[in-house]
């Protein structure tokens, strides 16, 4: 961040030669640190709350009017610090800064280091030097070393930016998005559509293939514009003797069916849309059982309880399975077992079936039946 210090009364005359004619060179040495904020002026003389100074404090011109300071505190000392100022070799308040907000917060543990940009409104900072300068840190340019900070993806793409440093993955990131608006080919985009203009096909000129029956010595019957009815006759070879075209095996009626490894695109004229796999067809034939064709139809059947009674009653038959979606309808069958009377019995639904089941009841026509019924249901959805 850059700081405007003011410069004191003291430090200006200190930059002033004895006879009033230029200016002198002055030797900042030390920096006093406060925890207090305070109104400076071009007549202060006193750090308001200094703490302590130190030696600590090193800096390098980056420009005309400014200097960048570095100062560091190793000592065990706990701090807020809100206001500093520059001494001169003779002790001199050279300048002096305070704001109301922490500067930066020293803690026992850790060692305080502070780097700011110090701008003078009206002092020609080639006029001020510093004493050891093995820890400051400038900012980086390409005449001085110093801090730098890292340009991300988008600003090393955007290329406009002069003041930070380029890192191999934003070159790499940058160089690859420039390759990228460009029409540049390689393993992941030629090939067909691609647009690609070369010098070779295959690894020979055009020339090579302008004209065909010289390259032949004879004259292909399938040309361009040709209508070709003639037949090819291959040797005579055994029913079981494979032939290949360029090591792909041909199919003929010698060598086809089962086993062949054949891959037609239709079986007796439709395509395989129209059968069935094995392997899409699912059931339980026990009983009760279901079936599940590969398109989600489904087939139950299923038994209820049996009925020993004479009375009308209704219960639930329940399907194997659920169905996954809904029961589309039912049909109901009566099973009679022995009994002494004869009268009509069957079972009726009730109410609509539902994925699990359907409830049925046991109806008796012209009286009272003592015989043993059970209900079976044939049940369909999907």
């Amino acid at each position: 961040m850059a700081l405007n210090l003011i410069v004191t009364n003291a430090g200006r005359n200190a930059l002033v030669d004895a006879a009033n004619t230029g200016t002198n060179q002055v030797d900042i040495t030390q920096v006093g640190v406060s925890a207090t904020n305070f109104a400076v002026d071009f007549t202060t003389t006193a750090l308001a709350g200094e703490l302590k100074r130190m030696g600590t404090i090193a800096g390098v011109t980056v420009a005309d009017n400014v200097i960048h300071v570095t100062m560091q505190d190793n000592s065990i000392d706990v701090y807020s610090l809100r206001s500093f100022a520059l001494y001169l070799n003779d002790g001199t308040l050279f300048a002096v800064y305070s704001q109301a907000g922490v500067i930066v917060e020293k803690s026992a543990a850790a060692s305080m280091m502070l780097s700011v940009d110090v701008a003078f409104a009206d002092v020609n900072a080639a006029n001020i030097i510093f004493g050891a300068t093995d820890f400051v840190l400038p900012p980086a340019t390409t005449d001085n070393k110093g801090e730098v900070e890292l340009a991300t993806s988008a600003e090393t793409q955007t290329g406009t930016d002069g003041s930070r440093a380029v890192t191999p993955l934003g070159l790499l990131t940058a160089f690859t998005a420039w390759l990228l608006s460009f029409n540049v080919w390689r393993a992941s985009n030629d090939g067909s559509g691609s647009g690609l203009d070369a010098d070779l096909l295959d690894g020979q000129d055009g020339s090579w293939y302008s004209n065909i029956i010289a390259r032949l010595g004879f004259t292909p019957a399938n040309k361009a514009g040709d209508t070709f009815t003639g037949g090819i006759t291959a040797p005579t070879v055994a029913a079981s003797t494979s032939m290949s075209i360029a090591s792909n095996t041909v199919w003929h009626a010698g060598n086809d069916g089962a086993g062949s490894g054949l891959d037609a695109d239709m079986l007796d004229g439709l395509d395989s849309t129209a059968y069935v796999k094995k392997s899409e067809v699912t059931h339980s034939f026990a009983n009760p059982g279901w079936r599940k064709d590969h398109d989600g139809f489904m087939w139950q059947w299923a038994a209820g309880s049996t009925d020993a009674t004479g009375s009308e009653g209704t219960q639930t038959v329940n399907f194997p399975v659920a169905f996954p979606t809904a029961c589309l309808g039912v049909s109901i069958t009566t099973d009679i077992g022995s009994g002494s009377s004869a009268s009509d019995i069957v079972y009726q639904q009730v109410g609509a079936p539902t994925v699990n089941g359907v409830t049925v009841q046991r109806q008796v026509e012209g009286g009272s039946d003592n015989r043993s019924t059970t209900p079976r249901v044939l049940a369909w959805g999907y």
